[in-house]
């Protein structure tokens, strides 16, 4: 038996359809902590009817489906299934391939589907033992699972060697044999028993015959009663059908002023979101504020040129020194302007130097053409006239900049006035809202009420018409009782229909009394005969079904025997190879087994007490004794549980094996000493191993990788044979 592949949609972290197809042999799944590669192990649990939500790290059936990311919705349903090829044997149903599949929704609900038919848990079971998939020969096996392997009892692991020797179907063949036994047993009381009563059977008979002459008293009581039991009905459903009709009236009347009013504040908020423009204007008044910066900025800069050129004529106007004099110290000024000036800001600094240099060049453009400076015009008062011009434009620059920012801070103030309004509606617009759906709610509870109404109405003519002994004019004219008719209890609805159903009875049985007397007689001797030929086949089946249980029980002791000598063997083998020597047995816990004999308050047979014996893990390892399984290091205790599940497996051959992480605490040398032997199993083992460990993903035939993004997990595989 091979699996083939294993598909996941919408299970715990894989959101999108996820296939993993499986070669013979060896595949791994690896991953970083928290990328779901666990979640594969979770799946195949739960596809092979798992339902221990412990085991599946989950609480209930709703954690299995995908919860949502970020960026992906949560799903309502989860999926896995499970492709099996029994590789030229044919499954105990007759199929060469079959598809398990199980499925959930958000409510809890499992649903177990085999090859496309839905079928019943206990089918899936069943179908999963027959075929060798189920708990006793595909193994799931964790790190957990592994070091608690060496924590079991003597007892627990007689089961485990138990279920090793395969004897789980033999087990359940004898219980279910054992339980008809029970059933048969519990059979052959109860037909005995019927045959005592059928005895004593004239007498019942005659007594019925009594019953008959009170035909008269039953009918006067009939009618009474169902008088006092159906006119306590009528005046109930009166009194509940005004109380609904008051309720709708009261409802109707504050339903239709709030909807209007609902419906007026809701047009109010939605006129104030559609005709408020303030960002539009807000954002002119930014990019006016802005513009005029950059106007006043440009005007400055001119402001800190033309008073550089005003400076540098005027200076040119009262130098007395030829132009090489000129020349020298207009260069070494140039030189010095090129430092960087400290305490200044960057923008008035660039303006000074832009102004500077401007006059600079001019002085030296005029020096270099010969020009004299006393002989050249004066225009100091032209560039004056020019520096006032622009002096005045930034005044009104920064004039109509005051006045921009002002706009903006109050049309800023003026919506968040208006801003204060509209939340205040949609208060009260949501409390309104919220008061309009509970009116809402509580009309559909009346209009609910009204058709349970109905229903009961209807049930009340039902049962008038069923009772038959009185009208509805009958019942509408008889007033309420006082007190019950019987015991001085309260005349109580149940007690009154009660005794009405009780009286009614007695009529119908008193009404066929007479056909019932004729054919019983008739019938008490044919039953009596059966029930004898009963009787006689049940005792027959106890004695074979004992026989049965017996043979049972001695082929599981043979198996288990036979089973715990091979395992033994195999669990030495394992060992030494591991350890590199040292000595490991299974043996029988003896003094278990002879203290339960001596606490046993009933004397037992020897083969019995050795039932009781459980199994006692002895270990050896090279140059170290062993006192206790306790003081086993973390990685001696993970080799002795893997040469235990590597033994189970040589001697049982799993079809399937899933290793999760149980080299986690394996060393390199070790690691690879672990790989050897599952290169070795899986001649006959298909292994699926969920890892971290880079040597066991080196003896993979197949490796996938697991990945997180986005809280979903995302798959990568690589076929390494092909590689």
């Amino acid at each position: 038996m091979h699996l083939k592949k294993l598909e996941l949609s919408g299970f715990k972290s894989f959101a999108k359809k996820t296939v993993l197809d499986f070669p013979k042999g060896i595949t791994v799944v690896a991953g970083p902590n928290g990328s779901g590669k666990s979640n594969v192990v979770d799946a195949i649990r739960w596809a092979l009817a798992e339902q221990s939500f412990k085991n599946l790290r989950g609480k209930k059936g709703e954690d299995l489906i995908f919860y949502g990311s970020a960026g992906r919705n949560s799903l309502a349903r989860a999926g896995v299934a499970m492709y099996f090829d029994f590789a030229g044997e044919t499954s105990p149903f007759g199929f060469s391939e079959a598809v398990v599949a199980r499925e959930v929704d958000k409510s809890g609900e499992n649903s177990y589907v085999l090859n496309g038919r839905k079928i019943r848990l206990s089918d899936m079971e069943e179908f999963l033992a027959q075929s060798r998939v189920g708990d006793s020969s595909f193994r799931v096996i964790s790190q957990g699972m592994s070091d608690k392997l060496l924590n079991l009892s003597p007892q627990e692991f007689r089961n485990f060697i138990e279920e090793a020797a395969g004897v789980k179907e033999y087990q359940d063949k004898k219980h279910q044999a054992a339980l008809r036994l029970k059933n048969a047993g519990e059979n052959l009381e109860k037909v005995r028993s019927i045959l005592a009563e059928l005895g004593p059977q004239l007498k019942i008979l005659k007594r019925e015959k009594d019953k008959l002459e009170k035909k008269g008293e039953y009918l006067g009581q009939l009618k009474n009663a169902a008088r006092n039991f159906f006119g306590l009905r009528h005046r109930e459903i009166l009194a509940w059908e005004n109380k609904i009709s008051e309720h709708k009236k009261k409802t109707n009347s504050a339903l239709k002023p709030l909807a209007a009013e609902v419906k007026k504040l809701k047009d109010d908020i939605f006129s104030f979101d559609k005709k408020n423009s303030w960002a539009s204007e807000v954002a002119a008044l930014a990019a006016d504020i802005r513009k005029l910066e950059g106007e006043e900025n440009q005007t400055t800069r001119e402001i800190i040129s033309a008073e550089g050129r005003i400076s540098l004529e005027e200076e040119r106007r009262r130098l007395p020194i030829g132009a090489d004099y000129l020349k020298e110290k207009i260069g070494a000024l140039t030189v010095k302007l090129s430092v960087d000036f400290k305490g200044m800001d960057a923008e008035s600094l660039r303006g000074l130097l832009a102004g500077v240099a401007v006059a600079l060049q001019d002085l030296l453009r005029v020096i270099e053409q010969g020009i004299d400076p006393a002989g050249s015009a004066n225009t100091v008062p032209l560039l004056q006239q020019g520096l006032e011009k622009l002096l005045t434009s930034r005044r009104e620059i920064k004039s109509k900049l005051e006045k921009e920012m002002m706009a903006r801070a109050e049309k800023e103030r003026a919506f968040m006035d208006d801003r204060k309004i509209s939340l205040a509606k949609e208060k009260t617009y949501r409390e309104k809202e919220s008061e309009l759906y509970r009116l809402e709610s509580a009309l559909r509870q009346a209009e609910l009420d009204e058709e349970k109404l109905k229903l009961h109405q209807a049930k009340f003519h039902q049962d008038l018409s069923a009772v038959g002994a009185v009208t509805l004019a009958e019942v509408i004219g008889h007033g309420p009782p006082a007190a019950a008719a019987l015991a001085g209890e309260p005349a109580s609805e149940a007690f009154l229909e009660s005794q009405v159903w009780k009286i009614k009875k007695h009529l119908e049985e008193v009404g066929s009394i007479d056909e019932n007397v004729i054919r019983e007689y008739g019938g008490a001797s044919e039953r009596f005969n059966f029930l004898s030929k009963e009787s006689e086949d049940l005792t027959q089946t106890l004695s074979s079904l004992a026989d049965l249980v017996s043979g049972l029980e001695k082929q599981i002791a043979v198996r288990y025997k036979t089973a715990l000598s091979e395992m033994n063997h195999a669990f030495g083998g394992y060992f030494r190879l591991i350890f590199d020597g040292g000595k490991a047995v299974l043996a029988e816990a003896k003094r278990v087994a002879a203290q339960i004999a001596s606490d046993a308050t009933n004397a037992v047979e020897s083969d019995e007490a050795e039932e009781s014996n459980g199994v006692e893990l002895k270990l050896e390892l090279p140059g170290k004794k062993i006192k206790s399984l306790a003081t086993l290091s973390g990685g001696e205790r993970t080799l002795t549980s893997i040469a235990l599940l590597f033994a189970l497996a040589s001697i049982r051959k799993p079809p399937v094996m899933v290793l999760d992480e149980i080299d986690a605490a394996l060393d390199e040398t070790n690691t690879q000493k672990f790989t050897r032997l599952v290169k070795e199993l899986s001649r006959d083992t298909q292994f699926i191993i969920i890892t971290h460990n880079r040597e066991t993903m080196r003896a993979a035939d197949a490796l996938y990788g697991v990945s997180m993004k986005d809280g979903i997990s995302h798959l990568l595989s690589l076929k390494l044979q092909s590689a």
